[in-house]
């Protein structure tokens, strides 16, 4: 991750750092980050909450399929057919336009109901171009301006199709 990260961040201004399971209790990061890139799938021992509190005191995040996501908003199966597969090829359209990408995403997308913190307001960024389900939103506090871009697609897939093509 933190190579794919140096692809598209200036690392004159951002230095990259990998955030161990242990060190989130015990480092001051959160006083110290810029932006907290989230890409495990799983996230336990109270760890998400960690990450939640540092969303609404105004953080800013990128989730790549993790399942913070369920803290802020509902997600489901994109497709019924995919239920038992991990990843597969979609489309994504960005905007109401003809604009399209593909890539590798996980078998979820996130549902249309409210999120499930009040103050939160959520935007659909990219849609599955066959269900026109969100798979890219994002998700901003109002009273603390954080925000976080949630996505179902996979960005170390992604980055090696688009460096190879």
């Amino acid at each position: 991750m933190k190579s794919v990260l140096c692809e598209v961040l200036n690392t004159d201004q951002f230095v990259i750092y990998h955030l161990k399971h242990d060190q989130v209790l015990t480092t001051p990061w959160h006083d110290n980050a810029s932006l907290l890139v989230i890409a495990s799938e799983k996230v336990y021992d109270g760890i998400d909450q960690q990450f939640l509190q540092y969303f609404v005191h105004g953080g800013r995040l990128i989730s790549f399929g993790s399942a913070f996501d369920s803290l802020l908003v509902e997600k489901d199966v994109r497709e019924p057919s995919l239920s038992g597969q991990l990843l597969s090829v979609m489309t994504l359209q960005c905007d109401a336009g003809h604009d399209r990408v593909h890539v590798i995403g996980t078998k979820y997308c996130y549902t249309t109901s409210p999120p499930l913190l009040s103050d939160v307001t959520v935007t659909s960024l990219a849609c599955d171009h066959v269900t026109c389900r969100p798979v890219i939103i994002e998700a901003v506090h109002q009273l603390s301006a954080g925000v976080a871009i949630l996505s179902q697609a996979c960005l170390l897939v992604f980055v090696s199709i688009c460096i190879s093509n």
